[in-house]
């Protein structure tokens, strides 16, 4: 319904503007990314694109989508029963390349060595101690430079549960 209404309103300023259903697009260049938009956009004069159909706006991943898959602009759409919003969202390739190096970062760290090696024994609790100023916390990341670290210098005040990493190692 939402694509439909989303077609219908965009096809009234766009020559021969077709929108494709899609499934997920993995990146030529970086073959760890992927993007899922939720069509394919193409009209004779903006070229090719993306529509990102959802209530919950998110730029990070409106911006990564684009950036994987090359293209130049995303048609964000709210839709509800009552009313459409059709938003053209220009891609910013100085902003994709800042998250881009975060998540190259994190999948070298995080989970290239996780397939690699396989997940670690889960337990309930992280391994914690008492130090001089308070609760400890070790870093999930056997390499840390820090290893120990205090709940209050990275703003935990309980023992997560899962896997953590400090902000060094994400």
């Amino acid at each position: 319904m939402a694509r439909e209404a989303y077609k219908e309103i965009t096809s009234l300023d766009h020559k021969d503007f077709v929108v494709a259903c899609t499934g997920l697009h993995v990146s030529v260049s970086s073959a760890h990314l992927g993007a899922s938009p939720d069509g394919l956009t193409s009209c004779s004069c903006c070229g090719k694109g993306i529509v990102k159909i959802k209530c919950p706006y998110s730029y990070y991943q409106v911006q990564g989508q684009m950036g994987i898959m090359e293209c130049c602009y995303c048609d964000f759409v709210v839709w509800t029963t009552i009313d459409i919003f059709i938003e053209r969202i220009p891609f910013d390739k100085e902003f994709f390349d800042s998250i881009k190096t975060k998540l190259d970062s994190f999948f070298l760290k995080v989970i290239l060595p996780r397939v690699l090696v396989g997940e670690k024994k889960p337990r309930e609790t992280h391994i914690s101690k008492q130090g001089e100023f308070g609760a400890m916390i070790e870093c999930d990341n056997p390499s840390c430079k820090f290893g120990w670290i205090h709940f209050g210098c990275v703003g935990l005040v309980e023992e997560p549960t899962g896997s953590w990493f400090c902000q060094d190692c994400i």
